[in-house]
C-alpha cells in the first residue's frame, strides 16, 4: 500500500515509484502478515491532519464540524474526507506500479477463485491495493520504502474491523506469481469473519448499515 500524500493545487502528479522495486528476494510465501496482530495505520496513508481527512480540514476554530456520513461515521471521517480519500484511489488506479499491474491481471473479472476483486479501495482512512470485499481480504504488495511499524499498525486497526491483509513484496509478485496466488487463494477458502462484523445483505448507498449488529 503506497502511502498518500495529497499534492498541493496546481502541483504536477508525481510519477509512480520505480518499477519493479523490490526490498529482497522473500522466503517460500505463506501469507504472510495475514490476520496478524502486528498490522495496521500510519498518520501519512490518506488521514494526516493535512490530507482533508484529519481534524482540521482548513476549518477555522469557529465554525461547526462537518457531520459524519455514511461509511465514514465507522472511521470519524466526514464526507469532505472521504471524497479526498477517493480522488486519490483513482490517481493511483491510473497510475499503477508494474508489480500491481501483473497482479491485476490475475485478479481482474473473477480469475480468482470467482472472487471479485477491487484495486486501490478505499477503507476508511486507508487506501487498500487489492481487496476482496465479500472475504473482507486485503492483498498489498510492499517496495522497498515501506515502514514497517506502521504497515503493522494499520493492519491491526484494519483487523479490528474485520479485514484480514496479506503482504508480499515486488519481488514476490515478479518472481514467483505462482505463489503469490496460492497464498491469496488458501487465504480466501480460510472464512474467520465474526458474525457482527459479517456485511449486511442490504447495505445502503452511503453505508449505513455496513455491519450487522451483534
Amino acid at each position: 500500500m503506497r502511502p498518500v500524500h495529497p499534492a498541493p493545487p496546481g502541483a504536477p502528479t508525481p510519477n509512480p515509484s520505480p518499477e519493479g522495486e523490490g526490498r529482497h528476494q522473500a522466503p517460500p510465501l505463506q501469507g504472510r502478515g495475514w490476520g496478524g496482530a502486528d498490522n495496521g495505520c500510519g498518520a501519512d496513508n490518506g488521514c494526516g491532519a493535512d490530507n482533508g481527512c484529519g481534524a482540521d480540514n482548513g476549518r477555522g476554530a469557529d465554525q461547526p464540524a462537518e457531520p459524519l456520513r455514511g461509511r465514514g461515521k465507522t472511521w470519524g471521517i466526514p464526507k469532505s474526507g472521504i471524497d479526498t480519500l477517493h480522488h486519490h484511489a483513482r490517481r493511483m488506479r491510473n497510475t499503477p506500479t508494474e508489480p500491481e499491474a501483473r497482479l491485476w491481471a490475475r485478479l481482474s473479472r473473477n480469475q480468482l477463485k470467482g472472487c471479485k476483486f477491487r484495486r486501490q479501495a478505499a477503507i476508511g482512512p486507508f487506501i487498500a491495493d487489492f481487496l476482496c470485499p465479500a472475504a473482507r481480504l486485503i492483498v498489498e504488495i510492499d517496495g522497498h520504502t515501506h515502514d514497517a511499524a506502521k504497515d503493522a499498525a494499520r493492519d491491526t486497526r484494519l483487523l479490528a474491523q474485520g479485514y484480514r491483509t496479506l503482504r508480499f513484496s515486488n519481488v514476490d509478485v515478479l518472481r514467483n506469481m505462482d505463489g503469490v496466488l496460492h497464498a491469496i487463494s488458501a487465504a480466501l477458502a480460510v472464512q474467520t469473519l465474526p458474525p457482527a462484523l459479517r456485511p449486511h445483505p442490504n447495505p445502503s448507498p452511503e453505508g449505513a448499515g455496513l455491519l450487522e449488529a451483534s
